[in-house]
C-alpha cells in the first residue's frame, strides 16, 4: 500500500476538487468567487477589518461591498 502513495497526495493544489472555507475568520480562503463572495459577505458582515475572509471578500467585491453591511446595520 505504501508503494502507490505518492508523496504530495494530498496537497490542496493537486486535488481535482476545490475547497473553500468562508466559515472561519483565521483561515485565509483563496480567491473567491462572486457567487462565493455574496455568500460569505452575508456570514461575515459584523466582522472586524482583521477577518481573512471579509479581506478576501473586499477583494472580489470591492471595498465598498463591505461597508454596505456596516451602513444596513446603523438604520
Amino acid at each position: 500500500m505504501a508503494d502507490s502513495l505518492v508523496r504530495g497526495h494530498l496537497n490542496p493544489a493537486t486535488l481535482t476538487h476545490t475547497q473553500s472555507n468562508i466559515g472561519d475568520c483565521f483561515a485565509d480562503p483563496g480567491a473567491l468567487t462572486y457567487g462565493q463572495a455574496l455568500h460569505a459577505q452575508t456570514l461575515h458582515q459584523y466582522c472586524s477589518p482583521s477577518c481573512g475572509v471579509r479581506n478576501r471578500i473586499d477583494e472580489q467585491l470591492g471595498t465598498a461591498a463591505s461597508e454596505i453591511g456596516e451602513a444596513s446595520s446603523d438604520d
